[in-house]
């Protein structure tokens, strides 16, 4: 549990004055050297993910759905929550939105595919093209 500078506990993470307060691998840091949000899930669990879990692990991360990302990586939708399972396992998270969020802070550890113009039909992100 972290805990403020008075000793309370707190379940959001607010301001911190120093990195002393926050315990060490608790979240991401950003440039500046402040410590960052608290980033659910184990970075190390990257190493264990497949090719192509990586791909499917980079397309959560940019709102794709299971749809969308099934017909921009040419496999069956089954086959995307197969994936899912898995990665989720991997990365030590217990949630879509967990492993979403994973994946938006440790985007430079996934390889994620590129877009080329596909529509990821089901997601808030299309393409421009006509």
């Amino acid at each position: 549990m972290l805990v403020n500078q008075n000793g309370e506990g707190v379940s959001t993470v607010t301001k911190w004055s120093t990195t002393e307060e926050v315990p060490a691998g608790v979240g991401v840091d950003d440039p500046s050297g402040r410590p960052g949000p608290v980033v659910p899930g184990d970075p190390e669990g990257v190493a264990a993910l497949t090719g192509r879990e990586r791909e499917v692990l980079g397309l959560v991360g940019v709102a794709a759905g299971n749809r969308g990302i099934a017909q921009a990586l040419g496999i069956a939708e089954r086959t995307v929550k197969a994936h899912l399972t898995n990665i989720m396992g991997k990365i030590g998270v217990s949630s879509r939105l967990e492993a979403a969020v994973f994946a938006y802070a440790y985007h430079d550890l996934i390889s994620v595919p590129q877009g080329g113009g596909i529509a990821l039909e089901g997601n808030a992100r299309t393409s421009n093209s006509a």
